[in-house]
């Protein structure tokens, strides 16, 4: 059980402070979490002139460069489901 600091004394908390308490950690895990996977996957990308030249010569060559670098990226980092 969790405790809490009420005039000075330790107390245990309520079921129910309990519950919200470890409500938050968890809405704070998840919200870490989303936050480490966007970080890791924006920077994995390959930078905007990179993109583009990627995007163009495929179109010239009819390859797809550019998407398999971003799926790739996508593959590595996936979004977190919650």
């Amino acid at each position: 059980m969790l405790t809490k600091i009420v005039d000075g004394v330790e107390v245990l908390c309520t079921e129910d402070e309990e519950a919200a308490i470890r409500a938050a950690w968890a809405a704070e895990d998840a919200k870490q979490s989303l936050l480490g996977y966007h970080t890791l996957r924006s920077a994995s990308y390959p930078d905007l002139a990179t993109q583009l030249d990627m995007i163009y010569h495929d179109r010239l060559s009819g390859t797809t460069t550019w998407i398999d670098a971003i799926q790739a990226v996508k593959d590595k980092y996936p979004k977190p489901t919650s």
